[in-house]
């Protein structure tokens, strides 16, 4: 190629007739692409997009489309000189014009393959309008520019701000699928399941819950099995959407997703094609994500570890070390399998590469994860008699009090944190206290506590910050008094474990009422219960009762009564206990034994 020739055309299209035609044609080798761009050929080009005649315009947008394809490393390069020079702007108006004809087409085309694989790109053309002129073209625009509209919107939606604009339309994207098996996807739905997949990658918890409600898993699983072209992304939607939920039965159903996504992170690893599609590559990042989705659920654990995943995840976060997503998604699966296994075992040289990332500045997530990962690996190592005889916390009335719980929740726990200390606790938060060394912190705080309160929940369950002192709680053998914070959730997989059949105080349908029965718990558990009743105070007693009511003896109360008349003085005295004491009462086998 002669990039000097190049530039020539290029700047002199509007006065040879015929030279757009074939700068067109030279573009549609790669040799002659990379030299346009050498030569200084964009600005000239972009320039001629304001030309008036149609012909021309075809010319160079055709151009300039050829020149943004090819998925290797030069074409990206072109594709960010493209950004760079002010391409934007001019492509998202001509998409604009419907009866463009091939010049919508070419401008739609050229808007897709630069909202590939950068996030910058993306921004810049969702700045620009490119969302909303997409989206004409989808519903009004010819066949061919319907169809390279559905491939730019599935690129868009791989970024924040247009998995954001996007999400509204779920339904009717989910509406313009064909059934799973009734027949092949055209190009167009292909690229909208697709566009849904990318949506699952970036979408909120809550917009998350939207989508389950929409039966976006169950329209996902049904083309796992019929559609080669799909199955992959099938597969990350349902990991997902479903992969923190303990034995869904759609999980349950495609026993062989675990596997198949490892088999995919390391052919894609291995710079290879899908299994499914010789012309499909998933990128590294998002296959890592599916597989930490699933890593949360404990039944998803050991299959993870059976289909070879850390291993994996090692290559993941060592070899693409550059790129943010493929670290997060990485080390959070890592530290998810370390509570279940060796993860060094697994994939020796793991904990070198987790300690550098250990180091990141604070609030980078993989620093979060990697430090999870390496303290359950030193855990691991330590015997539970050493650990448990070296963690005595403080007894008397100054023993602390922990408050474990996720960040959802933190109004209700503070709010109970001022409870606690109004009625004389001394309370321990993270918001208070925490240094810079997180696990550090959490592991202090834990040993210095006689109990640790744990906000019972969702959030908590799958979070691994949680979990971590969910389990370190447990192994100290710290009391645990459990505390509802979400209404209608049953404990579950570690967390239900954890809690076992110890009775909890639900905060999510009566705090008030709740409160009263929670500082009883926590005066009996550490001792204070019998300091009070010796030396009551108005800190001691809960907002129902009085001082002097507290203070005062039972009556009637001699050796003749009946179990059933001294419960009946009890809750005359102490009315917030009316409907518990109620409850045992109306037991069968009675409530002496229980009380």
């Amino acid at each position: 190629p002669r990039p000097s020739l190049v530039m020539s055309i290029a700047s002199l299209v509007q006065q040879l007739p015929g030279s757009a035609e074939t700068l067109l044609a030279r573009s549609a080798s790669d040799a002659n692409r990379d030299a346009i761009v050498a030569a200084g050929g964009l600005p000239p080009l972009i320039d001629l997009l304001e030309a008036p005649d149609p012909y021309t315009l075809e010319c160079v947008t055709g151009t300039l489309w050829n020149i943004s394809a090819s998925s290797d490393e030069a074409s990206e390069k072109r594709r960010d000189a493209m950004l760079d020079a002010g391409v934007a702007q001019p492509l998202v108006r001509l998409m604009g014009v419907l009866d463009g004809g091939n010049v919508t087409v070419n401008a739609a085309g050229c808007t897709k393959y630069l909202a590939a694989f950068s996030d910058r790109r993306r921004s810049v053309l969702i700045s620009a309008g490119a969302v909303e002129r997409l989206l004409n073209l989808l519903h009004d625009g010819s066949p061919a520019a319907r169809e390279q509209a559905a491939g730019g919107l599935s690129n868009l939606a791989n970024c924040p701000s247009g998995c954001q604009k996007l999400i509204p339309l779920v339904p009717e994207f989910i509406a313009m699928l064909p059934e799973a098996g009734s027949r092949q996807m055209t190009d167009i739905e292909y690229d909208l399941f697709g566009c849904l997949a990318n949506i699952t990658r970036l979408a909120s918890a809550e917009q998350l819950a939207t989508l389950r409600d929409l039966h976006l898993p169950e329209i996902a699983s049904s083309w796992i099995e019929v559609s080669p072209q799909v199955a992959v992304d099938a597969a990350c939607m349902v990991a997902n959407l479903l992969g923190h939920l303990e034995s869904h039965p759609l999980l349950t159903r495609h026993t062989a997703l675990v596997v198949d996504l490892c088999h995919e992170l390391q052919l894609s690893l291995d710079k290879k094609p899908s299994k499914h599609d010789e012309n499909l590559h998933f990128d590294p990042w998002a296959l890592g994500q599916g597989i930490a989705n699933l890593s949360v659920s404990e039944t998803n654990k050991q299959p993870l570890l059976d289909a070879g995943s850390v291993p994996l995840l090692y290559r993941l976060i060592h070899e693409h070390a550059d790129d943010k997503r493929s670290i997060e998604y990485g080390t959070k699966a890592i530290a998810n399998l370390s509570f279940v296994a060796d993860i060094e075992e697994q994939a020796p040289g793991i904990t070198a590469q987790l300690e550098a990332l250990a180091a990141r500045p604070q609030g980078d997530p993989a620093r979060k994860y990697a430090q999870l990962a390496l303290f359950q690996s030193r855990q691991r190592k330590t015997p539970v008699e050493a650990t448990a005889a070296a963690a005595v916390a403080e007894s008397g009335p100054d023993m602390q009090i922990m408050i474990s719980y996720p960040w959802k929740h933190q109004e209700q726990m503070i709010w109970l944190k001022d409870q606690l200390v109004a009625a004389g606790f001394k309370v321990w938060m993270d918001i208070d206290q925490m240094s810079a060394s997180i696990l550090e912190a959490m592991a202090n705080a834990v040993e210095q506590s006689a109990v640790v309160v744990v906000c019972v929940c969702r959030e908590y369950k799958e979070s691994e910050a949680c979990r971590t002192e969910g389990e370190y709680t447990f192994r100290l053998r710290k009391k645990i008094v459990p505390v509802m914070v979400e209404e209608g959730y049953t404990p579950d997989g570690w967390l239900g474990a954890l809690i076992g059949s110890k009775l909890y105080f639900n905060l999510a349908r009566e705090r008030d009422a709740a409160m009263p029965r929670i500082l009883k718990e926590l005066k009996r558990v550490t001792g204070r219960r019998q300091q009070d009743e010796l030396h009551p105070t108005a800190a001691s007693v809960g907002p129902s009762v009085s001082a002097a009511a507290a203070a005062a003896p039972l009556s009637g109360a001699d050796e003749g009564s009946s179990t059933n008349e001294l419960l009946q003085q009890i809750i005359q005295k102490q009315d917030e206990e009316i409907r518990l004491l109620r409850e045992l009462l109306a037991r069968p086998q009675g409530g002496c034994a229980l009380l």
